[in-house]
């Protein structure tokens, strides 16, 4: 039996491209056409890696979110085969993938970071409208980063450190008052990092 929670489907191309899947306004467009059928918060993340569809519900919405999202596909003539497409429907999957995905990617500093930047950038400006999805999935971010260190070498920690951050200020900057706020930037800052 499926229990309302955090579920994900993530989209991606066969083959990396330097492109995103989908332009601005049809994520917007997707996003608002999910929120209205799924009757609960829907984040739909758009990176050159690929798309993620983030979304709480009870039931799997899987085919209803890939259909959403090849009808949008294939008016630009492209097909289901194109694309590699993962559901996962439990908290315990989400972890373990996040944790596979946080492990892969952080062994290319580059794309790391132009993928944590896009993230952050997309984070804020989706937080009023999400904010309860997004703080779960902040938590568990952050979560998962801060365990990546102990199994990779020192050298790439060095690019968690800034996405941990950036995670974390999104997150102050919608839900803290302007003192706690401060005391936490403090807390977080460079200069008391060792």
């Amino acid at each position: 039996m499926e229990t309302h929670g955090l579920k994900v489907v993530s989209i991606y191309s066969k083959g990396y491209k330097k492109h995103l899947l989908i332009s601005n306004s049809e994520v917007t467009t997707l996003g608002a056409f999910l929120k209205g059928v799924i009757k609960d918060e829907v984040l739909v993340i758009n990176t050159n890696l690929g798309v993620d569809i983030y979304y709480q519900a009870i039931v799997d919405h899987t085919n209803l979110i890939v259909d959403a999202f090849l009808l949008l596909k294939t008016c630009n003539g492209q097909h289901r085969e194109e694309f590699i497409i993962k559901s996962l429907n439990h908290q315990d999957a989400i972890v373990d993938e996040t944790q596979r995905f946080f492990l892969k990617l952080i062994k290319n500093p580059l794309l790391f970071r132009n993928y944590s930047k896009s993230l952050t950038h997309q984070i804020k400006n989706h937080y009023h409208p999400s904010s309860k999805l997004i703080n779960q999935l902040l938590s568990l971010w952050k979560r998962e980063l801060i365990k990546v260190p102990q199994s990779i070498s020192s050298e790439t920690t060095s690019h968690l450190l800034p996405l941990i951050m950036s995670l974390t200020a999104s997150n102050i900057e919608e839900d803290s008052q302007p003192v706690v706020e401060a005391l936490i930037r403090e807390a977080m800052s460079s200069r008391n990092n060792n």
